[in-house]
């Protein structure tokens, strides 16, 4: 639920926040003994916050002008479903210093984070409501290529939205800022608890949804 702890995490597991009390590891190594910028190589996120560059798609992808990577850009675009909306990888993505440049739609700019952060190609993807601006066609995409996305990588998904975790290998809810429960979303769901009740909450609206069109 809103309010639970969701982004904390996010921010705890990045080494932005530190701990009142216990320790994170990565590989039983306290986080705080590795060098932070060893410790961002290490992860790709895509937080909640969007910041798009006065610069071209290109560059706000690999954030950088030099030694690019062109077969991952061109995956990293396909991937993310930043290719049904541009092609041009030179074209600048805001009208700032050019009136030719574009301008993304909140979605767009989604899926524009998710590209930049599976090109970074980081051990670890963090993906804080990744979802929250696509719109159900583009939010089924995503799932649909999530393991290619994900492929030889550790992936934490946070999302209050619970058609996303059907695919995650453990789920964890969290309630009032601690781990309420934790499993499969077939172990979940036959458990009474936060995540049925939510699970349910969610369904029923959208059968109620489609039943009121057939009436």
């Amino acid at each position: 639920e809103n309010g639970a702890g969701k982004s904390t995490l996010i921010k705890l597991l990045c080494g932005f926040y530190h701990p009142t009390k216990g320790v994170i590891r990565i590989n039983e190594i306290n986080i705080d003994d590795i060098p932070k910028e060893h410790l961002y190589s290490l992860l790709a996120v895509v937080f909640q916050d969007i910041h798009i560059l006065p610069m071209s798609l290109k560059d706000n992808i690999t954030l950088t002008d030099e030694n690019v990577n062109e077969q991952q850009l061109e995956d990293s675009i396909r991937l993310s479903g930043v290719d049904q909306f541009v092609k041009d990888t030179s074209i600048s993505l805001t009208k700032m210093f050019d009136e030719k440049g574009i301008n993304l739609s909140g979605g767009q700019a989604q899926k524009l984070l998710i590209a930049r952060a599976y090109y970074k190609n980081a051990a670890a993807l963090i993906l804080d409501e990744p979802t929250s601006a696509l719109d159900p066609i583009a939010e089924k995409e995503l799932y649909e290529k999530y393991s290619d996305l994900t492929k030889n990588k550790t992936s934490v998904f946070i999302s209050h939205r619970l058609a996303s975790t059907r695919f995650c290998d453990r789920i964890l809810v969290l309630n009032n800022g601690k781990i309420e429960m934790s499993g499969t979303h077939e172990e979940l769901v036959q458990v009474d608890g936060t995540y049925k009740e939510l699970y349910t909450i969610q369904s029923s609206y959208y059968v109620s949804e489609v039943n009121y069109d057939k009436n």
